[in-house]
Protein backbone atom coordinates (compact mmCIF):
# COMPACT_ATOMS: atom_id res chain seq x y z
CA UNK A 1 0.00 0.00 0.00
CA UNK A 2 1.33 3.39 -0.74
CA UNK A 3 1.00 6.24 1.84
CA UNK A 4 -0.73 9.07 0.30
CA UNK A 5 1.14 12.14 2.70
CA UNK A 6 -2.07 14.51 2.72
CA UNK A 7 -4.80 11.63 3.39
CA UNK A 8 -2.60 10.03 6.36
CA UNK A 9 -2.48 13.46 7.66
CA UNK A 10 -6.35 13.88 7.56
CA UNK A 11 -6.92 10.13 9.02
CA UNK A 12 -4.35 11.42 12.32
CA UNK A 13 -6.18 14.69 12.26
CA UNK A 14 -9.02 12.83 13.03
CA UNK A 15 -7.73 12.13 16.83
CA UNK A 16 -8.73 15.15 18.88
CA UNK A 17 -6.32 16.68 20.92
CA UNK A 18 -5.78 19.30 23.13
CA UNK A 19 -3.59 22.32 21.88
CA UNK A 20 -0.33 23.73 23.74
CA UNK A 21 1.79 26.28 23.13
CA UNK A 22 5.83 25.19 23.68
CA UNK A 23 8.23 27.89 24.93
CA UNK A 24 11.50 28.37 25.55
CA UNK A 25 14.38 31.13 25.36
CA UNK A 26 16.60 31.58 22.83
CA UNK A 27 20.44 31.73 24.00
CA UNK A 28 19.91 35.85 23.24
CA UNK A 29 16.91 35.29 26.12
CA UNK A 30 14.18 36.16 23.53
CA UNK A 31 10.66 34.24 24.13
CA UNK A 32 10.73 31.38 21.67
CA UNK A 33 7.19 29.87 20.98
CA UNK A 34 4.78 27.44 18.50
CA UNK A 35 1.62 25.66 18.73
CA UNK A 36 1.60 21.73 18.93
CA UNK A 37 -0.44 19.25 19.41
CA UNK A 38 2.04 16.47 19.63
CA UNK A 39 2.37 16.87 23.19
CA UNK A 40 1.63 13.55 25.48
CA UNK A 41 2.25 12.16 28.99
CA UNK A 42 5.19 9.82 28.97
CA UNK A 43 5.56 8.52 32.90
CA UNK A 44 4.67 9.57 36.31
CA UNK A 45 7.20 8.03 37.90
CA UNK A 46 9.43 9.86 37.16
CA UNK A 47 7.61 12.53 35.83
CA UNK A 48 8.28 12.60 31.63
CA UNK A 49 6.32 14.54 29.08
CA UNK A 50 7.00 14.37 25.26
CA UNK A 51 6.33 16.42 22.54
CA UNK A 52 7.92 16.79 19.14
CA UNK A 53 9.14 19.02 16.23
CA UNK A 54 9.71 18.90 12.66
CA UNK A 55 13.29 18.88 12.06
CA UNK A 56 12.60 21.56 9.21
CA UNK A 57 10.42 24.20 11.71
CA UNK A 58 12.54 27.73 11.28
CA UNK A 59 13.16 27.32 15.36
CA UNK A 60 14.09 23.68 15.49
CA UNK A 61 17.78 24.15 16.40
CA UNK A 62 16.42 27.12 19.33
CA UNK A 63 14.40 24.30 21.32
CA UNK A 64 17.28 21.48 20.40
CA UNK A 65 19.86 23.63 21.65
CA UNK A 66 17.66 24.51 24.83
CA UNK A 67 17.96 23.14 27.93
CA UNK A 68 14.08 23.71 29.28
CA UNK A 69 11.23 24.00 28.07
CA UNK A 70 7.35 24.66 29.41
CA UNK A 71 4.35 22.91 27.84
CA UNK A 72 1.12 25.64 28.25
CA UNK A 73 -1.81 23.69 27.97
CA UNK A 74 -4.28 26.50 26.06
CA UNK A 75 -7.78 27.51 27.67
CA UNK A 76 -10.93 27.77 24.92
CA UNK A 77 -10.11 31.50 25.32
CA UNK A 78 -6.34 31.65 24.06
CA UNK A 79 -7.29 30.81 20.38
CA UNK A 80 -5.60 33.89 19.23
CA UNK A 81 -1.94 32.52 20.55
CA UNK A 82 -2.54 29.03 19.02
CA UNK A 83 -3.21 30.76 15.32
CA UNK A 84 -0.37 33.21 16.10
CA UNK A 85 2.45 30.70 17.03
CA UNK A 86 1.03 28.13 14.46
CA UNK A 87 2.87 30.01 11.81
CA UNK A 88 6.12 31.46 12.05
CA UNK A 89 5.32 33.70 9.24
CA UNK A 90 2.47 35.46 11.85
CA UNK A 91 3.41 38.57 13.46
CA UNK A 92 4.24 37.46 17.03
CA UNK A 93 5.44 40.38 18.08
CA UNK A 94 2.16 42.27 20.98
CA UNK A 95 1.71 38.40 21.81
CA UNK A 96 5.06 38.36 23.21
CA UNK A 97 4.82 40.61 25.72
CA UNK A 98 1.84 38.17 27.27
CA UNK A 99 4.30 35.58 28.56
CA UNK A 100 6.38 35.43 32.04
CA UNK A 101 9.41 33.82 33.30
CA UNK A 102 8.53 31.00 35.14
CA UNK A 103 9.92 29.65 38.80
CA UNK A 104 11.95 27.28 36.68
CA UNK A 105 13.37 29.62 33.84
CA UNK A 106 10.79 28.84 31.01
CA UNK A 107 8.45 31.38 29.50
CA UNK A 108 4.88 30.65 31.03
CA UNK A 109 1.34 32.05 29.79
CA UNK A 110 -0.41 33.02 32.57
CA UNK A 111 -4.35 31.73 31.87
CA UNK A 112 -3.47 28.84 30.70
CA UNK A 113 -5.13 25.65 31.51
CA UNK A 114 -1.94 24.01 32.98
CA UNK A 115 2.03 25.18 32.58
CA UNK A 116 4.14 22.35 32.79
CA UNK A 117 8.03 24.21 33.33
CA UNK A 118 10.24 20.84 32.16
CA UNK A 119 13.81 19.99 31.65
CA UNK A 120 15.11 18.22 28.70
CA UNK A 121 15.53 14.62 29.42
CA UNK A 122 16.20 13.18 25.97
CA UNK A 123 16.12 14.03 22.46
CA UNK A 124 15.43 11.26 19.60
CA UNK A 125 15.11 12.12 15.62
CA UNK A 126 12.73 9.43 13.90
CA UNK A 127 11.71 10.05 10.88
CA UNK A 128 11.24 14.01 9.76
CA UNK A 129 10.58 14.92 13.43
CA UNK A 130 13.22 15.11 16.57
CA UNK A 131 10.77 13.70 19.91
CA UNK A 132 11.62 15.80 22.97
CA UNK A 133 11.04 14.47 26.80
CA UNK A 134 11.17 16.46 29.09
CA UNK A 135 11.38 15.87 33.16
CA UNK A 136 8.15 17.85 34.82
CA UNK A 137 10.16 20.62 37.41
CA UNK A 138 7.08 21.72 38.51
CA UNK A 139 3.60 22.77 37.28
CA UNK A 140 0.70 24.62 37.90
CA UNK A 141 -3.14 24.20 37.26
CA UNK A 142 -6.45 25.38 36.85
CA UNK A 143 -8.94 23.37 36.13
CA UNK A 144 -11.71 26.36 35.99
CA UNK A 145 -10.87 27.12 32.47
CA UNK A 146 -12.22 25.03 29.72
CA UNK A 147 -10.08 23.98 27.45
CA UNK A 148 -8.57 24.72 23.31
CA UNK A 149 -9.16 20.94 21.80
CA UNK A 150 -8.40 20.13 17.62
CA UNK A 151 -9.69 17.93 15.61
CA UNK A 152 -10.43 17.51 11.81
CA UNK A 153 -8.19 20.59 11.12
CA UNK A 154 -10.22 23.00 13.03
CA UNK A 155 -10.28 24.62 16.51
CA UNK A 156 -13.34 22.77 19.02
CA UNK A 157 -14.85 23.28 22.46
CA UNK A 158 -16.06 19.96 24.88
CA UNK A 159 -19.57 18.94 24.54
CA UNK A 160 -21.05 18.18 27.97
CA UNK A 161 -19.31 15.37 30.22
CA UNK A 162 -20.69 11.91 29.64
CA UNK A 163 -21.12 9.67 32.32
Amino acid sequence: MTIDSRELRNALGLFTTGVTLMTTTSKNGDVIAMTANSFSSLSLQPPLVLWSIDLNSSIFEIFNSADRFAVNVLAIDQRDMADTFARSKNDQSELLKRFDIGDYGSPVLSGSRAVLECEVAAKYIVGDHQILIGKVLGYEVDSTVAPLVFASGKYHELGPQIS
